[in-house]
């Protein structure tokens, strides 16, 4: 009996620096399940090509010398709903990551962990899961535990723990913290028993 080959993930690559999408380009032929169909270099020729190559994925160059590469991402996204767009950015910030995201992409990832992060940032695209690069997700834990610091710091200086003589009540907070996050004002007005 025949085994059923699933068809290779269609990819185009948007990049300036030929060096790179070139690389990009050999990186993906080299895999089983990834094909790169097509690239361009600027956001004119991208729309182009994403027209005429109905592709699954586009890889696309956060900084483009021509052209607003968020704007590209908004278009394209409706119109080609199915598109999915991954953003490689040599910027390690979480305003990049967050102003992507926003604008539609399936995933942003470091250029400097090109490699295995793109291969597998293409996979988890193509499954319909989004993606970031390893530091930004220990960014985004670090953003959240850190609001909750910030809670139990307001907590302890609104006189909870002095007040309280139940550590039930301290670990229930605990618990419950991480789900819900009011404000700093509501946190210090609330007297508890």
């Amino acid at each position: 009996m025949k085994e059923k080959t699933r068809p290779k993930a269609k990819i185009v690559v948007i990049d300036d620096h030929p060096v790179l999408r070139d690389g990009l380009m050999q990186l993906l032929c080299s895999q089983p399940d990834l094909e790169c169909t097509g690239t361009a270099d600027n956001t004119a020729d991208a729309r182009r090509l994403v027209a005429q190559s109905a592709p699954d994925l586009m890889i696309l160059d956060l900084r483009l010398k021509s052209g607003d590469t968020l704007d590209l991402i908004k278009s394209l996204r409706l119109e080609h709903p199915d598109l999915k767009v991954l953003v490689p950015s040599q910027y390690d910030e979480m305003l990049f990551a967050e102003r992507v995201l926003r604008a539609g992409a399936s995933g942003y990832v470091l250029k400097s962990g090109a490699d295995d992060d793109i291969v597998t940032a293409c996979r988890a695209s193509m499954r319909g899961e989004p993606f970031l690069y390893p530091a930004a997700v220990n960014t985004l834990i670090f953003l959240v535990i850190g609001i909750n610091f910030k809670m139990l710091v307001a907590l302890f200086l609104s006189g909870f723990f002095v007040q309280s003589r139940s550590w039930i009540k301290w670990l229930s907070v605990l618990f419950i913290l991480p789900w819900a996050v009011p404000s700093i004002p509501t946190i210090l007005s609330v007297r508890f028993m």
